[in-house]
């Protein structure tokens, strides 16, 4: 009997065979089940992986087999990631993926084809300012925690700026 056995969807090569189980009724051999068996293709490191259909007649163990497979590949064919709807939360036109990583909240956002504009300058503190600081805290009058937390602050920013004393 030659049936078309559909390849293994997990390693497409490997060997496959029906096997029938028959009983001896006294006059005659029964078949009593079908087992469609494959042997993935064995590979370094992984152990050997057997796949069993069973059917009651051959036909019917090697066409579960079949649809196996087409049920197999539409599933998988269904998991596949679908391509997410983009798009500007403020506006609802829609967003390239590639600005996505860079600016998960959109943020930066722009209306296509709108021109780049530079970022606003951040102000700078200098090294005059750090000392016009620490002469307003050699003159104010904090005590306990928050004196420490100022003073803390204002090392941490001269740290910073590479001011020293």
């Amino acid at each position: 009997m030659s049936e078309h056995l559909e390849p293994c969807p997990f390693c497409g090569a490997g060997e496959t065979r029906v096997d029938e189980s028959t009983h001896w009724t006294g006059m005659r051999s029964q078949v009593i089940s079908a087992r469609v068996r494959h042997w993935c293709a064995r590979e370094e490191g992984q152990p050997s992986s057997v796949l069993e259909i069973a059917g009651k007649t051959r036909e019917d163990a090697v066409r579960k087999w079949n649809q196996r497979i087409a049920a197999l590949e539409a599933e998988r064919a269904a998991q596949q990631p679908q391509a997410a709807k983009l798009t500007n939360p403020y506006t609802g036109t829609p967003r390239d993926y590639r600005d996505v990583e860079s600016d998960p909240a959109g943020v930066l956002i722009q209306e296509p084809g709108a021109p780049l504009r530079a970022a606003a300058p951040q102000p700078q503190a200098s090294a005059e300012d750090a000392r016009t600081v620490w002469e307003f805290l050699n003159s104010s009058k904090m005590k306990g925690r928050e004196h420490d937390e100022v003073w803390s602050a204002f090392y941490r920013i001269r740290a910073s700026l590479g001011v020293g004393k």
